[in-house]
């Protein structure tokens, strides 16, 4: 594993790492409100999403 803290130093250099968050209950709470904001086109189903990440 690497010890390199995460970070974005430039956009055009390739990522040399990743974080990524298994969905959880933020995907539970999304509202119609929040689409827009978040730029989501509709509301994610969360079985779905934790299907797809897995």
């Amino acid at each position: 594993m690497s010890t390199t803290a995460p970070g974005v130093t430039n956009e055009i250099e390739r990522l040399r790492s990743v974080v990524v968050h298994r969905p959880g209950e933020e995907v539970a709470r999304m509202t119609q409100h929040q689409l827009d904001h978040l730029l989501f086109d509709d509301i994610l189903s969360p079985a779905a999403a934790i299907e797809e990440h897995d």
